[in-house]
């Protein structure tokens, strides 16, 4: 997984994810939200299945408040979608399961398999 932890520019972020020309899921988040481990270890999973076909990253917003008001963020974890051609295909508030971001993908009409 790649923490994206501090020091970058939004815009590198997400568009570094989207690099390879695969979809990604970033997670908006704090760094003392109480389920940080289990979107971690979704994301963790997500790199292990499907590697090359998914990207993934985790943003704390206390490092980049901008992302806030410029995602509209009101709840943690917020987490954005991203087709393999960088276009927001979704966002999504809450924690989620590897099921339930392969759902939001499969959704917004955008092929990770």
């Amino acid at each position: 997984m790649k923490k994206i932890l501090c020091a970058v520019v939004l815009a590198v972020v997400m568009s570094s994810c989207a690099s390879a020309a695969v979809p990604s899921v970033v997670v908006l988040s704090t760094k003392t939200y109480s389920g940080r481990e289990n979107m971690e270890k979704a994301l963790q999973e997500i790199d292990a299945k499907y590697s090359g076909k998914i990207s993934t990253g985790i943003l704390y917003l206390e490092d980049h408040p901008e992302v806030v008001k410029q995602y509209s963020v009101r709840h943690v974890p917020m987490l954005v979608f991203r087709d393999a051609t960088g276009e927001i295909a979704a966002t999504e508030a809450g924690c989620r399961s590897v099921d339930e971001i392969l759902a939001v993908f499969r959704k917004a009409g955008v092929n990770v398999e």
